[in-house]
């Protein structure tokens, strides 16, 4: 009975480490920090480029340009802060960021493996607005909407008026987005994120991403803080780590 009792144990132990390797899965994005350049754009300088759904991306990229509606081709800006003539701004980890508004509204989407079918996830990424505010007619707040597999996990928002982002300071918010268990119905999952602003004022400045990644399990909304050159997100990411163990 005593030698029942152990292996009974023991199957029992096997179970726990089965289903704890597969609670551990993270899904891996690829190029979450937009380092990789989608884009060459001839005449313009290698830290920029405006690209749109019809363009063919460079290898690396990790994900598409999308487009939305009849009359709206969606384009995207990737920038690279460059601290010698002071173009673009700082990204909030590395060098790149992207601007979900090109031309006109855009948005950029991704599918992901890793997904434990039924397990919940976070979604987190660092997310400001255009610095390019006091120009005439252009909107203050900057919107945008998340999407995994076609259904919205809701809207973000950022206010530059209230925060003030500059090139050199870019006021980057670390956002944490929830997904729900019962969203998570395939291994394989499309990450999207669409700008809402489409309007006539602000057809060209939009939210900004960088740092995109998805955790196991439901962190809290941190709210806004300020991102110094990826230091801050980096902090913050360890202090998040640290909480959970």
């Amino acid at each position: 009975m005593q030698f029942t009792s152990l292996k009974r144990l023991g199957l029992g132990l096997v179970v726990i480490l089965v289903v704890a390797s597969v609670t551990w899965a993270t899904p891996v994005i690829v190029n979450p920090s937009f380092e990789s350049a989608p884009c060459a754009a001839p005449g313009q300088p290698p830290y920029y480029c405006t690209i749109d759904s019809n363009d063919v991306l460079l290898p690396g990229f990790g994900w598409t340009v999308n487009q939305y509606g009849i009359d709206n081709t969606s384009s995207v800006d990737w920038v690279i802060w460059n601290a010698v003539d002071g173009f673009a701004w700082a990204a909030a980890d590395g060098t790149h960021s992207i601007d979900l508004n090109g031309i006109t509204r855009g948005g950029i989407s991704q599918t992901i493996s890793g997904f434990v079918v039924g397990q919940e996830y976070t979604l987190s990424f660092a997310l400001t607005g255009s610095p390019f505010f006091d120009l005439p007619l252009t909107d203050q707040l900057k919107q945008l909407e998340v999407f995994m597999d076609g259904v919205s996990l809701g809207n973000r928002y950022y206010d530059i008026t209230l925060n003030d982002p500059q090139r050199t300071d870019m006021q980057w918010a670390f956002v944490n987005v929830h997904i729900p268990a019962s969203v998570v119905a395939n291994t394989q999952m499309v990450l999207e994120f669409k700008s809402l602003n489409d309007g006539q004022n602000d057809y060209a400045w939009g939210p900004v991403i960088d740092a995109v990644s998805i955790t196991e399990g439901n962190i809290p909304e941190p709210g806004t803080f300020s991102l110094f050159a990826g230091a801050g997100l980096l902090a913050l990411t360890a202090a998040i780590r640290r909480r959970r163990r």
